[in-house]
């Protein structure tokens, strides 16, 4: 995703890819959860219904992050980025 004209986030949607920590697309919420122990902030997601979860986990300053969605028991895709573009639920804006 470009924000004024910069990178700002990098969507995954494939298992082959994991995050530096080893989270992935088949990661368990559990799993997210212990690779980053205590850092995890979790919210529903708009679509999946009240099972799915957005697992959010921030850098130390907050300024970047990743964000995880789920379907309440795995990860189904995941995006890496600046705080405000990880936010985006849509994707591009």
């Amino acid at each position: 995703m470009l924000l004024e004209g910069r990178l700002a986030r990098v969507d995954v949607d494939i298992d082959t890819v994991s995050t530096i920590s080893g989270a992935h697309i088949g990661s368990t919420e559990a799993q997210v959860r212990a690779l980053y122990p205590g850092r995890v902030q979790t919210t529903p997601h708009h679509y999946e219904g009240p099972e799915g979860h957005y697992l959010v986990v921030l850098s130390p300053d907050g300024r970047l992050g990743v964000r995880f969605e789920t379907d309440g028991e795995r990860v189904t895709r995941w995006y890496a980025g600046t705080h405000r573009a990880i936010q985006y639920v849509e994707g591009c804006q």
